[in-house]
C-alpha cells in the first residue's frame, strides 16, 4: 500500500481490500472508510466479487468516476446503496431514478441531495414504495 499522506493509505490490490474486509481489528477495517481505493480494485470488486461491492459506498473517498462505476452494477444492492451517496454527480442522480428495481428509486427518494426535478418525478413514481419514501423524506427536504 502507497501511502497517499499522513494517516491515510491507498487500497492498491483486491487483496489489500480482503485482507481489510476480513480483519477483526476495528481500526483496519475502519480504513475501508477514509483509504482511497484504487480504480481498478473497484472494478474488479464489481465484476468478479459483486458481493462486496456496496461496502464500498461507505468510503469518503470516491471520485465521480468510482461512484459512476458502482452505478451501473447488476447488483440491486449495490445501485441502492449507491443511490443513498449525497455527493453523486447529476447523471448519476438521472440514471438511478429511471432505474428498473424500485429498492433503488426508494433509496434515491430518500436521498436528501437529491436534485428537486428529479425527486418530483420520485413523489409520483408509479411504485407505491418509492412515492411513499419520497413522501415521507419531505419533511427532511424543506427550507426554512
Amino acid at each position: 500500500m502507497v501511502g497517499i499522506k499522513w494517516g491515510q493509505m491507498k487500497i492498491e490490490t483486491i487483496e489489500d481490500f480482503f485482507k481489510l474486509i476480513k480483519s477483526d481489528d476495528e481500526g483496519e477495517r475502519y480504513r475501508l472508510r477514509s483509504d482511497e481505493i484504487s480504480y481498478d480494485v473497484i472494478v474488479e470488486i464489481i465484476r468478479n466479487h459483486p458481493e462486496y461491492a456496496d461496502t464500498l459506498t461507505i468510503n469518503k473517498n470516491l471520485d465521480e468516476r468510482d461512484l459512476r462505476a458502482l452505478s451501473k452494477s447488476n447488483c440491486r444492492r449495490t445501485r441502492s446503496s449507491v443511490a443513498d451517496v449525497r455527493r453523486l454527480p447529476n447523471d448519476v442522480f438521472q440514471e438511478l431514478s429511471c432505474d428498473c428495481e424500485e429498492t433503488v428509486r426508494a433509496s434515491l427518494a430518500r436521498n436528501k441531495k437529491c436534485p428537486d426535478e428529479i425527486f418530483n418525478r420520485l413523489l409520483v413514481d408509479a411504485s407505491p414504495l418509492v412515492s411513499e419514501a419520497a413522501r415521507e423524506s419531505i419533511k427532511w427536504r424543506r427550507k426554512p
